[in-house]
């Protein structure tokens, strides 16, 4: 018997079911959100696949909800201020920030050297002479020692023991003066692990207090 047109019509007929879901959270709020949807899936038809949350989900909203606009719990912390730099930090990222500060070498006062002599001792030549720069106090101190004690090569820490004996203050760098006078004056030049008074240097310091 053949099959009425009302009859194929009904056969014809099916059932279909839209569901929309959006869920806002962390990975946790996902998680459960997915569940809810896979057991809301098992009661309409066969079970549905379910995926893990993808890295960043949240991002997925529509454009008109941001990241900005998506509460995620733990975003505090992030959104903090960033930790302040330390100075090692500070000094390895491109040289922004405060740099390490230089080490140098420090003199050491020498107790068997004697400022005395028979002619004249170092505090009276160093009185009489009354440097002002420590440049000239280089001068007097090389000078002295060259032409009393037969010294001709000064190290730092014979410029470290006179001005102690002087009571005059030695910079931080004590070898700056000798490497300045060498290079705009060569008043000095470099012999091994000291510095030797050049003519030139040996008539400025004549020259001083004169």
């Amino acid at each position: 018997m053949a099959k009425s047109k009302h009859d194929a019509q009904r056969e014809t007929k099916g059932k279909v079911t839209f569901v929309m879901f959006q869920v806002e959270g962390d990975d946790e709020t996902l998680q459960q959100g997915f569940r809810a949807m896979e057991q809301a899936f098992q009661r309409l038809g066969p079970p549905a696949r379910s995926h893990a949350p993808l890295p960043g989900a949240v991002h997925l909203l529509s454009r008109a909800e941001g990241p900005a606009d998506v509460p995620v719990p733990g975003d505090e912390e992030e959104l903090g201020e960033p930790p302040e730099q330390t100075e090692e930090t500070a000094s390895e990222a491109g040289g922004q920030g405060p740099k390490t500060p230089r080490k140098y070498t420090q003199p050491k006062f020498m107790s068997d050297l004697e400022l005395t002599s028979d002619k004249e001792s170092f505090k009276d030549y160093a009185a009489k002479r009354d440097p002002k720069t420590d440049s000239q106090k280089y001068l007097v101190v090389s000078k002295w020692l060259q032409q009393f004690k037969n010294i001709d090569t000064i190290t730092i820490d014979h410029v470290f023991t006179c001005f102690q004996a002087m009571k005059w203050t030695s910079q931080k760098d004590v070898s700056q003066p000798f490497r300045v006078m060498m290079k705009n004056d060569s008043y000095y030049q470099k012999n091994g692990k000291g510095w030797k008074l050049t003519h030139v240097g040996g008539d400025a310091a004549e020259a001083i207090g004169s």
